[in-house]
Formats: C-alpha cells, structure tokens, sequence
C-alpha cells in the first residue's frame, strides 16, 4: 500500500503546480512622522536703561539718601 501512496505523491511533485502564483507581499513602508520640535523663541527681555539723574551737590545727594527707605 505505501508504494502507491509514494508514486502518487511523485506524480504531484512533478506536476507543474496549478496554483495561481502568490502575490509579492508589498510590505508597507512604516513612514515615520518626524516630531517637528516647535522652536521657543525666548522674547528678548528689554531692560530699560535706569537714567541716573547726576544729583548736583552734595547737599541734595544727601537729601535723595536720607529719603530712600
């Protein structure tokens, strides 16, 4: 029984295969999003000049001393 089993297992071997043929698996490219880093742009901070007024004398320099806390 087993060498008949094997001449038809020959038979399918050799025979061209009927099936219709795989299609190529398109492997589908994994786009990667890129992380667009939205930039901080640092406001510049405007320090505004402190004038110094040039205090005349040397009575009133005393005077603006005495009166800041």
């Amino acid at each position: 029984m087993k060498e008949p089993e094997a001449a038809v297992c020959s038979q399918q071997i050799r025979s061209p295969p009927q099936l219709s043929p795989l299609p190529p698996i398109t492997i589908t490219p994994i786009t990667i999003t890129p992380i667009t880093i939205t930039p901080i742009t640092i406001t510049p901070i405007t320090i505004t000049p402190i004038t110094i007024t040039p205090i005349t004398g040397q009575g009133t320099l005393l005077a603006h001393l005495s009166q800041s806390p």
